[in-house]
């Protein structure tokens, strides 16, 4: 009877003391990796214990002197897989109007000069300079308002300052 080539043979004695050696290993490096979340790094270890078996059985790894830094390598992807799976995701219908334009009070006190630039531009700097800026609304708040990172908000920020002192010594340049 011949394998079929989706089945990994059986793996032999020495291979297996060899992963079993290797498994407290790996849990310290996962507990590291996780920052102690126990669970988590022994449902790492698991998993990379999984791969490292299948390369072994399909004969693709044969260097057991690399075996601990692909078994450290494959921690941090399986560790980095589990969090982009788990990671929440927010759905937003729609991108939120919140300080897309300046309200008519600061459009009066600020001048038409100065909204002109800031109409111009790239849609989230000149939302995060409105609000920011214009309407002096913490960064924190225009990042949950915008649904964004507060480091994002700042990034935008100080681009979009940028961008305006730009404007003010050579119109008509804008990067985004």
């Amino acid at each position: 009877m011949t394998q079929k080539p989706s089945e990994a043979a059986p793996l032999d004695d020495e291979v297996e003391a060899l992963l079993a050696e290797l498994r407290p290993r790996l849990i310290r490096e996962a507990l590291y990796a996780t920052q102690g979340d126990g669970h988590l790094s022994e449902d790492l270890a698991q998993a990379v214990l999984e791969r490292i078996s299948k390369k072994i059985a399909k004969g693709e790894f044969s260097a057991p002197n690399n075996l601990g830094a692909y078994a450290r390598k494959t921690i941090t992807n399986a560790f980095l897989d589990d969090y982009r799976r788990k990671k929440p995701v927010v759905f937003v219908a729609e991108a939120p109007d919140v300080c897309d334009r300046p309200p008519i009070s600061l459009i009066d006190s600020v001048g038409d000069e100065i909204i002109a630039m800031v109409s111009d531009l790239p849609p989230k700097q000149r939302q995060v300079i409105i609000c920011c800026v214009l309407m002096n609304i913490a960064p924190e708040d225009v990042a949950e308002r915008l649904v964004l990172s507060v480091e994002t908000v700042k990034r935008y920020q100080r681009l979009g300052i940028k961008n305006l002192q730009k404007m003010v010594t050579s119109p008509k340049e804008v990067s985004a």
